[in-house]
């Protein structure tokens, strides 16, 4: 595949699957192969294949997930990547990239409901940034939810860089009234 002969690429991961039904590294390899091509339906029914082989292996599905998802993207499909990347979600957790991706997807949707509950998850596991709780802070006043979004924009502060503080700055005081 690095040299570009993809058809060789995808005849020896093809032996390989005769030998070990189920590998999901030359399930995924075909996937992003079948991607490359531009053959998505083919890149979905590869990367399909070995998250069902691989049903409980976190370390290899997560990959098959990941092409799945951008896939669905390609296609303009957001929903069904939404759907891959919360079923990613659930075999891990903590996945900062999954949850990145996530977040970004549902503020573009304008779902600030979700937007918290991400930007939440994500503040647990990234203490120190700034960005998550004031997510959570603006997302929270789109819900006309100030006295909830107060707390959130108080961190962030204290997070912030000084360059980031006065954008806070003027969401506390616009919360707070002042």
């Amino acid at each position: 595949a690095r040299a570009g002969d993809l058809a060789a690429a995808s005849a020896t991961n093809e032996q390989i699957l005769a030998l070990a039904p189920g590998n999901a590294t030359a399930l995924r390899n075909l996937a992003v192969i079948a991607r490359d091509q531009g053959d998505l339906e083919a890149a979905l029914v590869w990367a399909q294949q070995g998250i069902a082989a691989n049903a409980g292996n976190v370390a290899e599905v997560k990959p098959l997930y990941q092409v799945a998802a951008e896939v669905y993207q390609l296609q303009g499909n957001l929903p069904e990547a939404i759907v891959t990347y919360e079923q990613l979600r659930q075999i891990d957790p903590n996945d900062t990239a999954t949850l990145q991706v996530l977040l970004n997807f549902y503020m573009q949707q304008g779902e600030d409901a979700r937007v918290v509950e991400i930007a939440q998850a994500l503040s647990t596991l990234e203490p120190t940034n700034f960005l998550h709780p004031w997510q959570a802070a603006q997302a929270l006043i789109r819900l006309n939810r100030p006295q909830d979004a107060l707390p959130y924009a108080q961190q962030a502060l204290t997070l912030a860089t000084p360059e980031q503080q006065p954008a806070i700055d003027a969401l506390i005081q616009q919360i707070s009234g002042g």
